[in-house]
């Protein structure tokens, strides 16, 4: 599919850390975030588009390097869509549920 001319594609990375796990919501706009130590976090995204498309959420493979060097396995939290080349918004929001 192309893109159109007035539009730019992009992709905002959360690194999340160590040991979260991560559960999207069928519907791609939303991920509940249990940490190590048994709290919830909620990260949904807020409003329909960035000016020239849809935008949804995926959770992808990381890698965090530790202070030795030595590289750990994580998960991070992708944003991606399309924005008009003159702007753009959206906003999303992070809160502790448990």
């Amino acid at each position: 599919m192309a893109m159109p001319r007035a539009s730019a594609a992009f992709a905002l990375r959360f690194h999340l850390g160590r040991g979260v796990e991560v559960q999207l919501s069928s519907d791609k706009r939303g991920a509940s975030l249990l940490l190590p130590d048994g709290r919830l976090w909620q990260f949904r995204l807020r409003g329909d588009r960035a000016g020239a498309g849809a935008i949804t959420l995926a959770a992808e493979d990381s890698l965090w390097v530790d202070g030795d060097g030595r590289p750990h396995a994580t998960e991070q939290l992708v944003i991606e869509g399309l924005a008009l080349r003159s702007g753009g918004q959206f906003s999303w929001l992070l809160r502790k549920t448990g």
